[in-house]
């Protein structure tokens, strides 16, 4: 104990920190190859309707993709939105512009220029006519002695004529061709900001005033003066052309600002300036970082008209802080929602095709492995047919009311050459059990059972006869009766016995016999030598899969090359054949018995009574069940329905007349058979199981 324990130790190393955390690091790894099992080398099963539908879904999503390259390309599916907001005068918000030719930092690109003239005459410097303020208010809310005031600071703001320098716009030619440059300009920094309520209210207060005082000129020339009088405002605005790709933000020469004097009546403007944003994303691949712009314009004005006041003021202009603002946001169609809207349309389109195309793909890949793994009988399968017209003729036969027959006999039915065959098989093979010796008869009889199979074939036209026939909706006593319907009985068949050898619960037990049967046929030694069997090298020579599992015998036999099915004809032959004369062990005649019986458990080598007992105690688990079943049919027999029992085992004979020949021959004697019509009843039936579950029915009386 002590050297294995000590052993162990030294196969099995403690791991370091460094180890743990390195080994650690794999559990993050999001490019992991899945684990799948493969079906011939492939982890998917393909079809053809599979391939031809997908083929059809790639070409409408290519050509999708196509016309989504062109939307991108031609910028067909931009997004425009405006957001207006409005904004909260009462924090620091304020729009800050230095003249041209100040030491102001920062480049609005906003400005204005005013003109006064009268009969296209400049006034503005005329003392004796007119004069003209310009002031940067600044107003704030304070209290003194808990009483809220209002304190205003005027800084007066020059002005010069504007020229070509003094107007922040970059069109020169345009300013000469408006004639901006005759205009005079503001020579300070100003700022707007807030409301009257605000704590901090900013803005621009201008002023025109007739002369009232000093050496001014006549009423009547000041009248004159001002009735043709024109205050006009040139202001650089902005116009926001989101179909402009390379310059979205125009800027502009407005000069819809102008007023026309009238004498006696003395007009207030507010002149609102707006700050926008603008968001621009116009790259191809976007990553959620647009290009943003800040801009000011000039969007709303309110007039108001009083009486000329005592100080001769004629008009007064207020620049204010709008309140409102706009964001304008711009959005091409992008690489990004066109992979998202392909991918969404080829994900619609592959589900809508699934939907269509699960019952072919999952019934093809069922039936595909069906036909390596299972195999059908052609010979049983004709006889079952015939047996089943009789059975059909027989019960068109006793609708009518016979009553008795004259001669007492009863018809026999005479046996199928199937049931013939293994009534003759199985008394072989008790004669091997007990003699460990090859019957020469049953040599063509066992060669003639493997040359009798077929492979299970289940294709596209089964499938449509499935969807179109409503097979799911017939009852398996139809699928049996009809041969178009016999394939979709086997496919279920095959696929209740596929899904129950794919659970885990058997393949785990499969595992552990396995493991066990190694256990006990391999000792240490031989248990260490199998894993450097040659079959576990790989070299150049060697290929992926076994040659074996490449071919399907079964399939060869019916294949329409002649050489293929005499090679497989010889080998049937000589496999067959290299059991005559031959001392047969346990091994051989089970192999034997299993091609010609369905459970080796039924074979008659049974010396401890082991499988009477398991006859015994099935017996004993169906016959509640099955006393039900015949209470049931009592019933109905009286109300007058004909019952026609359902047997499970294909090889039972399921007619009456056949039942009680089996007795007559059992017994050594024959009893009259008796037909009877709607108003017989039957005093007692007896069901049991022997080895083909025959039926047996006794004590039949007639009322």
């Amino acid at each position: 104990m002590g050297s294995k324990a000590h052993s162990k130790k030294l196969f099995k190393r403690k791991k370091t920190l460094g180890q743990k955390i390195f080994n650690s690091v794999k559990s993050f790894d999001m490019y992991g190859k899945d684990i799948v099992l493969t079906y011939d080398g492939e982890d998917k099963y393909r079809t053809h309707i599979g391939g031809i539908a997908s083929i059809f879904v790639f070409g409408i999503v290519f050509t999708y993709i196509i016309y989504l390259v062109h939307v991108m390309l031609t910028k067909g599916d931009t997004t425009f939105i405006k957001t207006s907001l409005l904004n909260d005068l009462y924090e620091n918000v304020e729009f800050h512009s230095p003249s041209a030719n100040s030491k102001g930092t920062g480049h609005s690109q906003f400005d204005f220029a005013f003109k006064f003239t009268s009969s296209g005459q400049d006034y503005l410097n005329d003392p004796t006519a007119f004069s003209m303020s310009m002031s940067f208010v600044e107003q704030k809310w304070v209290t003194e002695n808990g009483v809220a005031k209002i304190k205003r600071n005027y800084t007066d703001l020059e002005y010069e004529i504007c020229g070509l320098e003094h107007f922040d716009y970059d069109d020169i030619s345009e300013i000469k061709r408006i004639g901006v440059d005759t205009y005079y300009c503001p020579k300070g920094d100003y700022s707007l900001g807030g409301s009257f309520y605000s704590p901090q209210y900013n803005y621009i207060e201008m002023k025109l005033r007739k002369c009232v005082s000093g050496s001014c000129k006549s009423a009547t020339d000041l009248e004159n003066l001002i009735k043709d009088s024109r205050f006009s405002i040139a202001i650089v605005n902005t116009v926001v052309d989101l179909k402009n790709y390379g310059k979205p933000i125009q800027y502009m020469i407005d000069d819809g600002l102008f007023w026309e004097l009238t004498p006696g009546i003395r007009k207030k403007t507010d002149v609102f300036v707006r700050k926008n944003d603008a968001s621009f994303e116009d790259n191809y691949v976007q990553l959620g970082f647009p290009e943003e712009k800040e801009f000011y314009q000039v969007v709303d004005s309110s007039d108001r008209f009083e009486a000329e006041s005592s100080s001769g003021d004629l008009l007064s202009i207020y620049f204010r802080f709008d309140k409102t603002s706009d964001i304008y946001e711009r959005k091409i169609y992008s690489l990004g929602e066109l992979i998202g809207q392909a991918g969404g349309f080829y994900t619609v389109l592959a589900l809508f095709g699934s939907i269509l195309l699960f019952i072919f793909s999952e019934r093809l890949f069922v039936s595909s492995i069906l036909s390596r793994i299972y195999q059908i009988d052609r010979w049983q399968e004709h006889e079952r047919l015939d047996k089943n017209l009789r059975s059909k003729n027989q019960k068109e036969i006793s609708k009518k009311n016979i009553q008795y027959r004259e001669d007492g006999r009863s018809i026999k039915q005479p046996l199928t050459e199937s049931e013939k065959f293994h009534s003759k098989t199985s008394g072989d093979l008790k004669h091997i059990n007990s003699n460990n010796v090859l019957v020469p008869s049953l040599l063509p009889n066992l060669e003639k059972s493997m040359r009798e199979r077929r492979v299970f074939k289940y294709g596209y036209t089964d499938i449509l006869h499935y969807l179109f026939c409503c097979v799911v909706c017939r009852r398996k006593r139809t699928m049996r009766l009809k041969p178009r319907f016999r394939d979709h009985l086997y496919y279920e068949i095959g696929e209740e016995k596929l899904l129950d050898e794919l659970d885990c619960v058997t393949i785990i037990k499969a595992v552990r016999q396995l493991k066990i049967l190694t256990q006990v046929l391999f000792d240490k030694k031989q248990k260490f030598l199998m894993k450097f069997q040659r079959n576990n090298v790989i070299d150049s020579s060697s290929s992926g899969t076994s040659d074996e599992g490449q071919m399907n015998i079964v399939d060869l036999m019916a294949s329409k090359n002649s050489k293929h099915v005499e090679i497989v004809n010889k080998k049937i032959q000589k496999a067959v054949y290299s059991f005559d004369g031959k001392h047969l062990k346990d091994l051989d005649k089970r192999i034997i018995a299993g091609i010609l019986k369905r459970r080796l458990s039924d074979s008659d080598d049974d010396h401890d009574g082991t499988h009477k007992d398991d006859l015994q105690l099935k017996e004993i688990t169906s016959n509640s069940s099955a006393q039900e079943e015949h209470k049931e049919d009592y019933q109905k027999f009286k109300r007058g329905v004909r019952i026609i029992p359902l047997f499970s085992n294909a090889e039972i004979g399921d007619t009456v007349n056949k039942i009680y020949e089996t007795q007559n021959d059992a017994e050594g004697k024959e009893r009259p058979v008796h037909y009877y019509d709607n108003e017989s009843c039957i005093s007692s039936v007896d069901i049991f199981q022997n080895n083909n579950s025959t039926a047996k029915i006794s004590s039949v009386n007639s009322k």
